[in-house]
């Protein structure tokens, strides 16, 4: 983990300059992280790898917009991952249904992957879901929810404050896009 222990700066810098020094001399570098953020700003191609199991190996942007598996898209993306249960063409999660006439009641499928920032939040004296954490992020929030024994994470943007213990609704917002695994189909709300 080259990166590690240096200061922000430092390590944006090196990480910006790190993939023109090995262009400029035609050479090619290995990289070990744990850090997604860090692998995607730098290299070229990405094998995703878990408990001894290469998941995928592709370009950052095939990862982002086609991860193969739900480890790429929970660990690459910080994706939520949702037990689903179809009923005529409806998928049934949590924390609402999505319409996706092109699935059968029989299908395989079985988990929703779906970003944080695809989660609408709002403080309700009546809501479902319980803020357990709350971490500021300079230019978002990111709560963490439980929801029916579900940790659920939502980003939001700094104007919508509540706090560790608030009660709230969770809705999945429009025209955002979701995996279903297994598979990897992508599809919009």
């Amino acid at each position: 983990e080259p990166f590690c222990s240096l200061d922000l700066n430092v390590k944006l810098r090196l990480r910006s300059e790190l993939p023109t020094i090995l262009r400029n001399f035609n050479a090619s570098g290995l990289m070990v992280t744990h850090d997604p953020e860090e692998a995607m700003a730098i290299c070229d191609k990405v094998a995703v790898m878990n408990d001894g199991y290469i998941h995928q190996i592709d370009e950052p942007s095939k990862l982002i917009n086609n991860p193969k598996t739900l480890f790429v898209s929970s660990f690459i993306l910080g994706n939520n991952v949702l037990n689903i249960n179809i009923t005529k063409g409806t998928i049934n999660t949590v924390i609402g249904s999505i319409n996706n006439s092109n699935l059968q009641e029989n299908s395989d499928i079985r988990y929703l992957s779906i970003s944080p920032k695809s989660i609408s939040i709002q403080k309700s004296s009546s809501g479902k879901g319980t803020v357990i954490a709350k971490e500021y992020l300079g230019e978002y929030f990111i709560y963490k929810v439980l929801v029916e024994e579900i940790h659920i994470r939502v980003r939001t943007n700094l104007t919508n404050k509540l706090e560790v213990g608030d009660k709230c609704n969770l809705d999945l917002i429009k025209n955002m896009e979701y995996f279903l695994f297994p598979g990897g189909y992508k599809n919009k709300i």
